[in-house]
């Protein structure tokens, strides 16, 4: 980073990498908070009749939820163009951790909309114990595809906290505490396969707070206040 040029760049996806934290979160969110109001836990019936008496809202919410996977992959690139003159290698494997994220994501999304069918009453040709049991296992999918996306999700932003860190772009306690924050999600994950009567599904509790008030809090640090170079700059410049 040795030009006004290049420096004016990673200013610019750090703004971008910033945005994007905050789009993809609320976009998640708001995916997260229509479809919570469709599901009732350990009702199927209930939650069936839920959906068909608003299919086009519970569809909205899935594409809220799709949106974010799609996203998250302009969110991995401008992070990667930010962090790549900090060690270029484990900034490309933090891009492939998140893009496989974003897959692993839209397949989950998939098993939802698949679940349409099922709960509109579309297939009727299932007897009613049929159903329940296919859409019980398509419900587990989902479930095991997101938690699984999460370990992915985990992994990519471990190490990009990490590379923020070494950087100092943002403050280097937000960046430490975004790598605790990471890990905490990676635990949570693999608990939550290793015994899946654990798994939270479509709910969230305190125990992804830490995650959350990480990405916003470094999203907005640097969309507002953009990605410190100085500090960076000084090591370069003297060889460090």
């Amino acid at each position: 980073m040795t030009t006004t040029t290049s420096a004016d760049l990673l200013r610019r996806y750090g703004r971008v990498a910033g945005f994007m934290y905050l789009f993809v979160m609320a976009s998640f969110l708001a995916g997260f908070g229509i479809l919570s109001r469709f599901f009732v836990r350990g009702d199927l019936a209930a939650t069936a009749k839920n959906i068909a008496a608003s299919e086009w809202l519970y569809r909205l919410g899935l594409s809220g939820l799709l949106i974010a996977s799609l996203t998250t992959i302009l969110l991995a690139g401008a992070f990667y163009v930010l962090l790549e003159p900090v060690n270029r290698q484990l900034a490309l494997f933090a891009l492939l951790w998140r893009v496989g994220e974003s897959v692993l994501g839209g397949v989950a999304v998939f098993f939802l909309f698949m679940s349409v069918i099922i709960h509109t009453g579309a297939a009727s040709a299932f007897g009613p114990g049929q159903q329940q049991a296919l859409a019980r296992l398509i419900s587990h999918g989902y479930v095991v595809g997101f938690t699984i996306s999460l370990v992915y999700f985990s992994a990519g932003s471990l190490l990009f906290f990490y590379l923020l860190l070494r950087s100092a772009f943002i403050p280097r306690i937000l960046s430490a505490f975004g790598v605790l924050a990471s890990a905490h999600v990676t635990i949570v994950g693999f608990a939550n396969l290793i015994v899946p009567s654990r798994a939270a599904g479509l709910s969230f509790g305190w125990e992804w707070a830490p995650m959350f008030v990480a990405e916003i809090a470094a999203g907005l640090w640097l969309l507002v206040a953009g990605p410190n170079l100085a500090r960076w700059e000084g090591r370069q410049n003297s060889g460090g």
